[in-house]
């Protein structure tokens, strides 16, 4: 490719961060809470030895993800990291999930 587009690993930023800012601005809005603008940043680590497989001691996913809030309105802190914590994605990335691989031979 040209680096044109989101590789996968971007995209599950990307997911991240939309589940995160939509699950919030739902709760939020779900509670009466006045919200005047909402901002993230998303960020994370990658070792490309692991994602490369140079170094079998190194995983090949993000090692670190760093989300940054900026919020406007009538909420305080608490309940801003209270309420994003509420996001699927979140959920997901944060605790095991059990994936199944099947593999078919054609």
């Amino acid at each position: 490719g040209e680096d044109t587009g989101a590789n996968p690993v971007e995209f599950v930023l990307g997911g991240l961060s939309g589940c995160m800012t939509t699950t919030f601005a739902y709760h939020a809005a779900g509670r009466g809470l006045k919200l005047e603008s909402v901002s993230s940043e998303y960020e994370g680590d990658i070792d490309l030895h692991g994602l490369l497989d140079l170094d079998p001691s190194v995983r090949p996913g993000y090692r670190q993800i760093r989300v940054k809030f900026r919020v406007r309105g009538d909420i305080d802190e608490a309940t801003v990291r209270e309420l994003v914590q509420k996001s699927p994605v979140f959920d997901t990335l944060r605790n095991p999930v059990d994936i199944r691989i099947e593999v078919e031979k054609v």
